[in-house]
C-alpha cells in the first residue's frame, strides 16, 4: 500500500495510516533521521527511503508513514 513519496524532515511526528503501532507501542513517533532501508531495496538495488525514530530503534519505510496533524 503505497501512501506517499514525500520525505518529511527530522522532528516531524508521523503515524501509520494502517493503524498499526510502531515498535515503541505508540501510534505516533518522531523522525530522528532519514536512512536507506537495509533490507528493502528498490528496482535499482538501492535501499528505499526510511525513517528512524526518537521513541524506538525501528526503521520504517517512509511511504508507510503520514505526517501527524492535530486534525487527523
Amino acid at each position: 500500500m503505497k501512501l506517499s513519496n514525500i520525505i518529511y524532515p527530522i522532528g516531524t511526528k508521523v503515524y501509520k495510516p494502517s493503524g498499526k503501532p510502531f515498535k515503541s507501542g505508540k501510534k505516533i513517533n518522531t523522525i530522528s533521521c532519514v536512512v536507506e532501508h537495509p533490507f528493502k531495496k528498490d528496482e535499482n538495488g538501492k535501499g528505499v527511503p526510511s525513517y528512524k525514530f526518537i521513541e524506538d530503534d525501528s526503521i520504517v519505510e517512509a511511504y508507510m508513514c503520514k505526517k501527524y496533524e492535530i486534525n487527523d
